[in-house]
């Protein structure tokens, strides 16, 4: 597999790679596969992404579903589709419409998220901006602590619902912390 490298602005055509590595502008017409993609300003991914490692700095367009065993966003990023990986960091803002991950770390106030499904789930920002928050419609995970987040539903063995966090609804089975700066309307202890 080859190595490919676009400086400035560039087209990639599907197809598989070892090492995908851009700075500017690219675009990538169709079904992606790859070891490693690095993307520095702005990408925009018109078909399937597959790949080991994705590191996205600036902003990136995935028309498609992602799949990876790590990905990492610095900047904004949008996701059409589904989004599956071992491991998602964001440092940023994600827009995206279902996440799978074992370890998902979100460093944001600015993301929408419709569905995430983990194993254990970090949702804050080191700031303190209170006047934003996440947008998320449902969170099931084992561990999960959220900071600056709208949540309707909670599902979790361990749950921490941080500061300036709006949660509809809280479902979890061992425990529940809640920040005296957070609403959650309403919590059930289940056994699941």
């Amino acid at each position: 597999m080859n190595d490919v490298k676009i400086a400035g602005s560039g087209v990639l055509n599907g197809g598989s790679y070892n090492n995908i590595t851009t700075a500017g502008s690219a675009k990538f017409t169709s079904h992606i596969k790859a070891n490693k993609i690095s993307t520095a300003g702005s990408a925009k991914f018109l078909g399937i992404v597959d790949a080991e490692e994705i590191s996205i700095a600036g902003s990136a367009k995935f028309d498609s579903d992602v799949y990876a065993n790590r990905i990492s966003i610095a900047g904004s990023s949008k996701v059409s589709n589904f989004i599956s990986a071992k491991t998602i960091k964001v440092s940023g803002a994600l827009t995206a419409v279902d996440l799978k991950g074992e370890d998902v770390i979100i460093k944001s106030n600015s993301s929408k998220i419709k569905d995430i499904l983990a194993n254990k789930v970090y949702i804050g920002i080191d700031k303190k901006k209170k006047f934003f928050r996440n947008e998320i419609e449902v969170i099931e995970a084992k561990t999960i602590e959220i900071n600056h987040t709208n949540v309707k539903k909670v599902t979790g063995e361990d749950v921490i619902i941080g500061v300036n966090s709006n949660v509809e609804l809280v479902l979890y089975s061992k425990s529940i912390t809640i920040n005296k700066k957070a609403i959650v309307k309403e919590k059930i202890k289940n056994i699941f």
